[in-house]
């Protein structure tokens, strides 16, 4: 009796052992399996091949995260989900998205990205085309004719109201006042290819106040001779009295000529302070040099620039990030006439001590 009792505790001793042996083992594998597998989320690491982001233009976006074994892009607009590496995509709204990228279906990794509205390219084979005189008087008409190709209707303004005045190919017009006048021709309805002209509208000139009478050439009339008697005197002009003297005909002079249109004032393309941060972003990396931001500054490199506390030019600046990786921590513009930059304040730090 004492030796079966002694079997069978053996044998629930040996059931638990092996057991735990096979916990250990299951345990084992499966923290083996998601160490093997495990990608810090810190590391999520992706990229979009984009200076601007512009409505309607394409962009790409690459994920450069190591060890990715699934990824889902959401590009925070609404639509669907990609799952590629380098997938494309295009906004067709401005406004501000978030993108957020994650792989291995818990790491995440997230950018916010402002979509602006795309600027207007002005085509020049589809301007309206017309010509007109620099000048023209009051009351006087004034004849105009559309030469675009392939237009089909037309809206013509005169610069007088805001109304449109004529809807025709060819148009004529008369002004009431003086001045400079606008005339702005709208072809098949594109007011973005419109085309506006100056002309001058003079004061009428005065007509002459002597009407001109014609000259006839007649036939000269026979006088009969006179006949004097001996010792008739002869009737003599009294001294001192001079035949009438016709007064001289005033010649005005011609009028002056019309003083030059106002200048056209052209201004500097205008760069948001998010934009020219991603610009020198580029100069660091080395993709960009400080004669790219000429159209900013107005062609002047050596604009006063006050990085971390010292006062350089932009052009010390391109050359100081050159390269190197930073980090801008503020960035100020200060624009003048003609929407030039002419001061930038900037402090930035560097992302390695090593560069």
């Amino acid at each position: 009796m004492k030796q079966e009792d002694y079997i069978k505790s053996y044998h629930i001793d040996r059931t638990i052992v092996l057991f735990f042996l096979f916990t250990i083992v299951v345990t084992a594998t499966v923290f083996a399996f998601r160490y093997l597998n495990y990608v810090p989320c810190e590391l999520v690491d992706f990229e979009i091949d984009a200076e601007e982001y512009k409505v309607d233009e394409i962009f790409k976006f690459k994920d450069n995260t190591v060890g990715v074994t699934e990824r889902i892009w959401d590009f925070g607009d609404t639509t669907a989900t990609d799952d590629r590496v380098a997938p494309f995509h295009t906004y067709h709204h401005p406004g501000q998205y978030t993108v957020q990228l994650m792989v291995n279906g818990r790491c995440e990794g997230s950018q916010l990205i402002t979509v602006r509205e795309k600027e207007f390219v002005v085509d020049s084979t589809k301007l309206a085309r017309f010509e007109i005189p620099s000048t023209i008087e009051v009351e006087e008409v004034l004849k105009v004719f559309d030469n675009t190709p392939n237009s089909e209707t037309w809206e013509w303004k005169f610069g007088e109201t805001s109304e449109v005045n004529s809807i025709g190919r060819d148009a004529e017009y008369i002004y009431s006042s003086e001045g400079w006048k606008t005339i702005t021709l709208v072809v098949n309805g594109d007011i973005r290819h419109g085309t506006s002209k100056k002309i001058l509208v003079t004061a009428a000139t005065a007509p002459s106040t002597r009407p001109a009478t014609p000259r006839t050439r007649t036939s000269p009339i026979p006088r009969r001779p006179r006949t004097r008697h001996v010792g008739e005197t002869i009737p003599q002009r009294p001294r001192g009295i001079s035949p009438p003297l016709v007064p001289p005909t005033t010649i005005s002079p011609p009028p002056p000529p019309p003083p030059p249109p106002p200048p056209e004032v052209v201004a500097t393309p205008s760069i948001s302070r998010e934009n020219f941060a991603r610009k020198l972003m580029a100069v660091s990396k080395g993709k960009e040099k400080a004669s790219d931001f000429n159209t900013y500054l107005c062609d002047n490199e050596n604009v006063t620039t006050k990085m971390n506390g010292r006062t350089k030019t932009f052009k010390d600046l391109c050359d100081k990030i050159k390269n190197k990786g930073i980090l801008i921590q503020a960035l100020e513009l200060q624009k003048g006439e003609n929407n030039c930059i002419n001061h930038i304040k900037i402090r930035f730090s560097r992302t390695s001590l090593f560069n």
